[in-house]
């Protein structure tokens, strides 16, 4: 690492994708606008060296793409095996911009309906992502609130738990990387307790593969994350004794998903 570091990333710094995450000018990695560069594709730079350069770092991170289309196929099928008597309700936790549910709405049955909370510690993150959302023209099929709490509160819901309660499905496709063994299997136990019978929670990890984001992300650009084995994901649910779970994968084998499926 220390070596890439020294000796690549000075040169790959004059793309934006690559210069926005080494800096991190919003005080982490990974903020709305490295996500929604990486969703959009578009060239960035003033110089077709720094365009070039933008769009190996897009190559670098496609895994994020790849992970939200997963995500967004993992919730429709959930959904789909639900009753449309009433709103599948859903938390995302850790948001950002929410581009799942622009393919969770294009791929969804039209009478399924659809209630999610977007929760972040970044209020431009959620500005974005209730515009966007609210721009889908999904009508009464899709309604969504946002709730702003900082990241300790994220990890310790339970002064919020009106938020949280009575969920079909909760989320989170990214914050859990951060995250400790410990502290991360003490998250996924108490959002658990939110679940309606039925109900699921997904956890998407970057995993330790060959196929993953470790050189890009931890290598190139010192964006550290808990890069997790099959193994290590399901430890996540381990003190949750009577759930299904089952580990499932995106399309480049980059990202685990943790689905740990609450009892009808």
């Amino acid at each position: 690492k220390a070596f890439t570091e020294r000796t690549v990333t000075p040169t790959l710094l004059a793309g934006a994708g690559w210069a926005r995450s080494y800096y991190k000018p919003l005080g982490y990695p990974g903020d709305f606008q490295i996500m929604n560069w990486i969703y959009e594709g578009a060239p960035q730079g003033a110089t077709i060296r720094e365009k070039f350069l933008h769009q190996l770092s897009l190559i670098g991170s496609r895994a994020v793409e790849t992970r939200m289309l997963a995500l967004a196929d993992l919730i429709v099928a959930r959904a789909s095996a639900r009753p449309v008597d009433r709103p599948f309700e859903m938390v995302s936790i850790g948001a950002g911009p929410a581009r799942e549910l622009e393919r969770v709405m294009e791929t969804s049955r039209p009478d399924q309906r659809y209630r999610t909370t977007l929760v972040d510690q970044e209020e431009r993150a959620l500005e974005h992502a209730l515009s966007a959302a609210r721009g889908l023209g999904a009508g009464s099929r899709l309604r969504v609130d946002a709730l702003n709490i900082s990241f300790k509160e994220m990890l310790n819901p339970s002064p919020l738990a009106d938020s949280f309660v009575g969920k079909d499905l909760i989320y989170s496709s990214g914050l859990v990387d951060y995250l400790n063994p410990l502290l991360a299997q003490r998250f996924v136990k108490r959002l658990y307790q939110f679940l309606n019978p039925g109900g699921a929670i997904i956890i998407g990890n970057v995993n330790n593969l060959p196929s993953g984001m470790i050189w890009s992300s931890e290598y190139a650009v010192d964006w550290t994350l808990f890069f997790r084995s099959r193994d290590e994901m399901l430890a996540m649910a381990g003190e949750i004794a009577d759930a299904r779970i089952s580990v499932e994968t995106d399309s480049l084998n980059a990202i685990y998903f943790l689905v740990i499926e609450k009892p009808a």
